[in-house]
């Protein structure tokens, strides 16, 4: 199960980071494409969530170690788009972003609310809980059977 942005979703998305001079990258099945500036002005954001992480290296991360199948100087206007994750300036930029694409479903990764590291624009009402309550229709299984792990919190039962 695959849901994309719809390219007028994911040309309005870029080009309002560009307008907001917000660097991003954007989220595919075909890959990670950086915008123009995220390997530099990206560093010190990874650096920071590497040492958030208790990473061992993070004062030297960078962006290309962080994301090394990474592509840049590619097509940032495109058609295969899931996800769009965004460098915050500010806590601000989250909440605008919120409100300039009320079709879209806005979070934050990297932190919790105004300590958050990066924003994130996607399909709205995907996420890690959706796609197990399809993939429980799909095989007539229960909750009650599960477990699930990962990176963020779980929106299902607990």
């Amino acid at each position: 199960m695959n849901q994309l942005l719809t390219p007028e979703q994911s040309r309005r998305v870029v080009d309002w980071l560009h307008a907001r001079k917000l660097e991003f990258y954007l989220e595919s099945n075909n890959g990670l494409f950086a915008s123009e500036n995220f390997a530099t002005l990206g560093e010190p954001v990874m650096q920071e969530y590497s040492a958030r992480k208790g990473q061992d290296n993070a004062a030297k991360m960078t962006v290309r170690q962080a994301f090394p199948e990474m592509i840049f100087g590619a097509e940032l206007y495109r058609d295969d788009l899931n996800k769009v994750s965004f460098i915050l300036e500010s806590y601000e930029d989250f909440l605008a972003a919120k409100a300039a694409f009320p079709d879209l479903q806005a979070g934050t990764w990297g932190g919790a609310g105004e300590t958050a590291l990066f924003g994130d624009l996607g399909v709205k009402g995907i996420s890690k809980a959706h796609a197990i309550d399809k993939l429980l229709q799909h095989i007539g299984g229960r909750i009650e059977d599960t477990i699930a792990f990962g990176d963020a919190k779980f929106a299902g039962q607990s």
